[in-house]
């Protein structure tokens, strides 16, 4: 195999490709990747890239990876979710002033999908998010109105790489954009088909960036004996026989005791909700509480 050098001790940065230690010779022009860092070389020169991300330079499911520095723009990565299946837990924080949106993609379904409710992050302190539109006082932002054009950085190894591109984006129901609060969702992995997460954080004001993106490692959920759905309270009440298994994804909860607005899913990977009724749980709930009420996939109420 032909050894190759660059003038820069990152691929990122370098500005050429060459077949020589002492950097006299330039490689011939053409695509030259690191990494999954792909970098076209033209008349010497080595163009800005594009990632063709694979599992070598995805970061690890379970790690938060986001860029905390404070430049505007729509920023680019990858987790590798590994082999196994199962549902992956996604959990947004914003502890910031400024507006922040957040999407994620595994294998072409991208993550919150307003068409689909299962795909639309819940908040902490809410039993849903509502798309909000924001404006930014401190820069001249306003993603109700106008269209924001921001610079495109691509993780690639331990740093974020300016591609000198730009994207123009609206804050809008597809990029929901965070209050002060922590958000959830799950997204269900049912094969081994794809096992790279890519996501996107937009962040149009270039102050106050505070955010933190974690996407967990899939697991199967864990299941409890339930009996429903019922229409009312007091018909799951008087059950007294558990048919069916139900699965739940923790937000709010522990391990052992489901809470308010945790998620109830009918299958282990978080591919269906369960029904908008009441259902009865065996165990798993609050002292002397055992009917849960599901509206949207959450638990609202316990009785």
């Amino acid at each position: 195999m032909a050894s190759f050098y660059i003038d820069s001790t990152s691929f990122d940065s370098a500005t050429a490709v060459y077949t020589t230690s002492a950097l006299t010779t330039k490689a011939t022009d053409g695509v030259y990747a690191v990494c999954g860092y792909y970098r076209t070389q033209q008349s010497g020169v080595l163009l800005p890239g594009i990632f063709r991300c694979d599992a070598a330079c995805a970061s690890p499911c379970g790690a938060n990876v986001v860029p905390t520095d404070n430049q505007k723009g729509w920023y680019e990565g990858h987790y590798d979710t590994g082999s196994a299946v199962g549902a992956i837990k996604v959990t947004m924080t914003s502890a910031s002033s400024s507006p922040v949106a957040f999407i994620v993609e595994l294998g072409g379904d991208a993550y919150p999908d307003p068409s689909v409710p299962r795909r639309q992050p819940r908040a902490s302190s809410a039993p849903g998010v509502e798309a909000k539109r924001w404006t930014c006082t401190v820069n001249a932002c306003s993603p109700d109105t106008t269209a924001i054009s921001m610079t495109v950085y691509q993780k690639s190894g331990a740093g974020w790489f300016n591609t000198t591109g730009s994207i123009t984006e609206y804050i809008n129901d597809i990029s929901v954009p965070l209050a002060l609060y922590t958000y959830w969702m799950y997204i269900p992995k049912v094969t081994n088909q794809y096992s790279i997460i890519d996501y996107a954080v937009l962040q149009p004001c270039a102050t106050n960036y505070n955010v933190t993106l974690t996407i967990d490692c899939p697991v199967l959920l864990p299941s409890f004996n339930a009996a429903g759905p019922f229409d009312t309270s007091v018909e799951a009440s008087a059950a007294t026989t558990y048919p069916i298994q139900v699965y739940r994804g923790a937000t709010n909860g522990t391990a052992a005791t489901a809470a308010t607005y945790d998620f109830m899913f009918k299958d282990p990977y978080s591919s269906e909700f369960l029904d908008n009724k009441f259902y009865k749980l065996q165990s798993g709930f609050p002292a002397g509480t055992p009917v849960i009420q599901i509206s949207n996939g959450l638990i609202t109420a316990f009785f």
